[in-house]
């Protein structure tokens, strides 16, 4: 039951990033969605494959989360980086 629920919280941690996928092909940059989605697949395969060998399902299931919060934060750090700065906003100068 204990993983169940730690899988349970990486998706909730996915589900409230998800609207950040279409962020970079909205802003012209649809590599850079590609390229996140490989490397979220890349982490996870890589670190199931791994942890199902060594470790229990409680442990894939802490790895899942850490997965998810890194992408996670990645994906606001790019939403940030690819928004606009507000001093080059036209009405900024006017203030």
């Amino acid at each position: 039951v204990q993983p169940a629920r730690i899988l349970v919280l990486a998706a909730l941690v996915r589900s409230s990033i998800a609207w950040s996928r279409v962020f970079p092909l909205s802003m012209g940059r649809p590599g850079v969605g590609f390229f996140m989605s490989t490397i979220d697949a890349s982490l996870l395969v890589a670190a199931t494959f791994w942890f199902a060998k060594t470790g229990t399902v409680t442990t894939v299931a802490f790895a899942n989360l850490g997965i998810a919060l890194l992408i996670s934060l990645a994906w606001i750090w790019i939403a940030r980086s690819l928004a606009v700065p507000r001093r080059h906003l036209p009405f900024a100068e006017a203030r």
